[in-house]
């Protein structure tokens, strides 16, 4: 335990200081969209219903072909036409904190 509370971990040969103790309990989940209009609502839904929300931490491999169509298709950018407002739907602050992270394959 270093003297700021924080402990030193070894993860894939790099050092780093997380808080003491063991790290909150999370949710991970992933997904492949292809081509998908539906992945941004169901992201959405999965911190909609969740208990904590803060837990959830999301994953998404986007493939989508390159186009003028493809906008309604981006898991971040479809959480508006989702019926998200924000502040008020808990995956605002998820998007903002980097806890849904989006890779896309054109």
């Amino acid at each position: 335990v270093n003297q700021d509370g924080t402990r030193t971990y070894d993860i894939a040969g790099m050092a780093r200081d997380l808080p003491y103790g063991e790290p909150h309990n999370t949710i991970f989940i992933v997904t492949a969209s292809y081509r998908d209009p539906e992945v941004a609502s169901t992201i959405a839904r999965a911190f909609k219903r969740a208990a904590h929300p803060e837990r959830i931490v999301v994953g998404v491999h986007a493939q989508n072909a390159e186009g003028s169509q493809e906008p309604e298709r981006d898991p971040i950018a479809g959480l508006e036409q989702a019926g998200v407002t924000c502040p008020d739907h808990p995956v605002c602050d998820a998007v903002l904190d980097g806890r849904v992270r989006v890779s896309r394959q054109l």
